[in-house]
């Protein structure tokens, strides 16, 4: 098992943790892709760490069904008309309507890293 900082995307499965500080959540979710942020909304839980409050993310992720029938793909549109953008990915669908598991894995692996722009951290494990 290897562990380390950040995201690990070269496995078929990967369980990761992300925190961000609670008062620079809302911060936090404007700056990620609207996929990013259908793909984590809902999954954030508020925590408390050593007297200070977070939102975590924390869960296991396979590859394969990654997109559960274009759901999050489906969302990620929306999200981008709420916001009166564009996506910026065009990810590359399977025959199921999922969405592949290099964008899956890109998009997760991104949300980890902007997490530690607003004073966050993530860890993974594969």
């Amino acid at each position: 098992m290897k562990i380390r900082t950040g995201f690990v995307s070269n496995s078929s499965s990967s369980s990761f943790v992300v925190i961000v500080p609670a008062k620079k959540f809302d911060k936090y979710v404007d700056s990620l892709d609207p996929f990013e942020v259908a793909v984590s909304e809902k999954r954030f839980k508020k925590a408390q760490i050593d007297g200070k409050e977070f939102m975590v993310w924390l869960d296991h992720v396979y590859s394969e069904s990654f997109d559960e029938g274009g759901r999050y793909s489906k969302r990620a549109v929306e999200i981008a008309q709420e916001r009166g953008t564009k996506l910026k990915y065009n990810p590359q669908k399977d025959e199921y309507g999922d969405v592949g598991a290099e964008y899956a894995w890109f998009a997760i692996d991104s949300a980890c890293e902007k997490a530690k722009k607003f004073g966050g951290w993530s860890s993974s494990m594969s």
